[in-house]
């Protein structure tokens, strides 16, 4: 029988401790850069997920950033530069987009309202008291009750120092026949906002000669300005001031703005439409769309300032 093939191979080399160090080197080796490829391929996860976060957490705080830095600009720029210009423009149609500008710059605050008392000058009372136009006791007007503030502008004294007696004197003798003595048949005004102040010059409930169908229940406020453009901000202020002491001092804070304070060119054109066969010349000094601005603003001062009742108006 013969032997099975398997039987007449070589019996296998019995391997030296050389080479079976070898092996053992070369396994070794394999499994460290195994290990290595691991690590480096982990490592490398764990950085890109780590650098991902990190991006992610800038990309979250640059949008922060921005974001309060809109906030920032809508918070500086809303109440006084060209949103609230065009603000105006949009809610009072037909306001001059010049006056709505100054309008915006408006800012009327508890304090300023309580140093603007202390400014008012009422010297020229000594000066116009000469003048029956400006006394209410000699003045041919009967002395109603007040129902609202008119507010007036006048260009005719353009001087940075107005001359308040030199103004008023004209005012109390316009109209006067020049070869007659004095008729008195023109006008007056219990406060002047000028460009070196504000003054009073008549006695504040005194109802005096300076809107016509109106003059027996308004009081009034002149404002130096060769129109309604002119009047700058600082002189819009010095009004809303001035409209708040007189409204007090005539009890009047509780009366809708809208009723209390109103201007000359809207009360002429409400008299002329409500009397069209007597109508007068028309005025366009204080047109409903301005007055309809600076009444809100004071409007919103007073409802969020009542203590305004308890402040002391000294005025005569």
């Amino acid at each position: 029988m013969e032997r099975p093939q398997y039987f007449n191979r070589e019996p296998a080399a019995t391997p030296t401790s050389q080479q079976i160090l070898s092996s053992l080197e070369t396994v070794q080796d394999s499994s460290v850069n195994r290990y290595d490829t691991h690590y480096r391929t982990l490592r490398g996860a764990a950085g890109l997920l780590f650098a991902t976060s990190v991006l992610s957490l800038a990309l979250v705080n640059a949008e922060l950033a921005n974001a309060n830095e809109q906030l920032s600009s809508i918070e500086t720029t809303t109440p006084t530069t060209v949103n609230r210009t065009q603000l105006l423009i949009d809610t009072h149609p037909g306001i001059n987009p010049v006056v709505a500008e100054q309008l915006a710059g408006v800012k009327l605050t508890l304090d300023g309202y309580k140093a603007f008392l202390q400014t008012i000058n009422t010297s020229p009372l000594q000066h116009t008291k000469q003048f029956p136009e400006f006394d209410k006791d000699r003045v041919k007007i009967k002395q109603g009750k007040t129902e609202f503030i008119t507010w007036h502008f006048f260009g005719y004294h353009t001087e940075s120092n107005l001359d308040v007696n030199r103004f008023t004197t004209g005012l109390a003798r316009r109209g006067d026949s020049e070869s007659s003595r004095p008729d008195h048949i023109c006008c007056g005004i219990n406060v002047v906002v000028a460009n070196n102040g504000t003054h009073q010059t008549a006695s504040i409930g005194a109802k005096l000669r300076h809107n016509k169908g109106y003059d027996q229940n308004t009081i009034g406020i002149e404002i130096q300005a060769a129109s309604q453009a002119d009047i700058n901000t600082l002189k819009y202020e010095r009004t809303a001031y001035a409209s708040i002491a007189m409204l007090k001092h005539q009890e009047m804070l509780d009366v809708p703005v809208e009723k209390s304070l109103k201007g000359h060119g809207e009360t002429r054109k409400a008299y002329n439409h409500a009397h069209p066969g007597n109508k007068l010349d028309g005025r366009s000094d204080f047109d409903k769309p301005e007055s309809d601005a600076l009444r809100a603003e004071i409007g919103k001062f007073l409802k969020e300032h009542t203590e305004i009742k308890n402040i002391p108006v000294n005025l005569a």
